[in-house]
């Protein structure tokens, strides 16, 4: 009987160890996901009241936890200070534009995530830092909310480039009069392709980035258009069925009309494709299916 069992034993044994030499090497990554709520800063505009009065409004975008996009703090009408976004959802970084009235601004926005609301677009944040308009009055605890816009803070217009099998789209939607979010696609009625991406631009009084062109409102008579310097959540084909864009930029050139109205006059776009600049592609003769109306 013992010797049955020790056989039993060896048999049962070997093929074990023949279902593990059969088997592949697994990898389980261990690392720690952050489940806390966060605010929901896709395609967004959202704003808070500074303790000094002053409206701060961020114009963004983001990415998996990644946040992109531009703000503006104004004193009613007057921009008092402009810059860029950057950072996580969860520690949103501002910093002054080099040639804004206050280039050294520098502030940290922290939602506090047991606050958020249930469609995470309201919560309490922290914020720090340094800033010309608020001085000795940070930190500070303040209330931001998503801006929800009315119908006329939209203006769309698509219009056909030079070469006429390609199209450029640009919907953008604002909350301060100087920066717009809003999806740009573009289209090839040939190749029956097409990408699209959100891009954040920001008014200037020329056709310069906004590190070197000045921020105005769209109401400035001096106002070019708003400038992009990338294009977020970017996806499909433009220049091929099969290409791979790394990057776009490019500006869409704004006009009053009638009414203390105003469109896109023309939409200039450069994209690079698997890491090669394309030519310039610019449309002048749009379409504007929608006017964008002063908040």
């Amino acid at each position: 009987m013992n010797r049955i069992c020790l056989n039993l034993t060896i048999l049962m044994s070997v093929a074990t160890l023949s279902a593990c030499s059969g088997s592949s090497t697994q990898y389980i990554d261990y690392t720690p996901v952050d489940n806390t709520p966060k605010l929901d800063m896709k395609e967004a505009v959202y704003q808070l009241t500074l303790p000094t009065g002053n409206i701060l409004t961020l114009t963004t975008d983001q990415s998996g936890t990644s946040v992109y996009g531009a703000y503006t703090i104004k004193n009613g009408t007057g921009i008092v200070s402009s810059g860029k976004i950057e950072n996580l959802v969860t520690s949103i970084a501002l910093t002054g534009y080099s040639n804004s009235p206050c280039p050294t601004e520098a502030l940290s926005i922290q939602p506090r995530s047991s606050t958020l609301n249930a469609t995470l677009d309201s919560a309490s944040v922290d914020i720090s830092g340094s800033s010309c308009s608020e001085g000795s009055l940070l930190p500070a605890i303040r209330v931001i909310s998503k801006f929800s816009p009315p119908a006329t803070a939209r203006m769309a217009s698509t219009g056909v480039t030079n070469d006429v099998n390609k199209r450029l789209s640009i919907s953008a939607v604002s909350g301060d009069n100087v920066n717009f979010v809003g999806p740009i696609t573009l289209e090839d009625t040939f190749l029956q392709t097409s990408a699209t991406g959100i891009i954040v631009g920001t008014i200037t009084d020329s056709a310069a980035w906004p590190l070197t062109g000045n921020v105005v409102e769209i109401s400035n008579p001096f106002a070019f258009g708003f400038i992009f310097t990338r294009a977020t959540n970017f996806s499909g084909h433009f220049f091929a069925t099969n290409d791979s864009i790394s990057a776009i930029k490019g500006h869409a050139r704004t006009a009053p009309t009638l009414g203390g109205q105003y469109s896109i006059s023309e939409i200039s776009v450069t994209a690079t494709d698997s890491g090669v600049p394309q030519p310039t592609l610019t449309t002048t003769s749009v379409q504007a299916t929608q006017n964008y109306t002063l908040q």
